[in-house]
């Protein structure tokens, strides 16, 4: 579990930096939701298919 949780976290953190060098805010809210939701998926799936996590 605490895999998947640093790797959420880095996913974060790189696309902040992303996100403040140089996408424009207006079509910010809408990557974020999705990068949320995938990164949200992606721990379900990686915790449905590997339990010991």
């Amino acid at each position: 579990m605490s895999f998947i949780r640093s790797l959420i976290h880095s996913q974060i953190l790189k696309f902040k930096e992303h996100s403040m060098s140089n996408v424009p805010s207006s079509e910010n809210p809408g990557r974020l939701k999705n990068l949320v939701f995938g990164l949200y998926f992606f721990a379900l799936l990686m915790m449905a298919l590997f339990p010991p996590f």
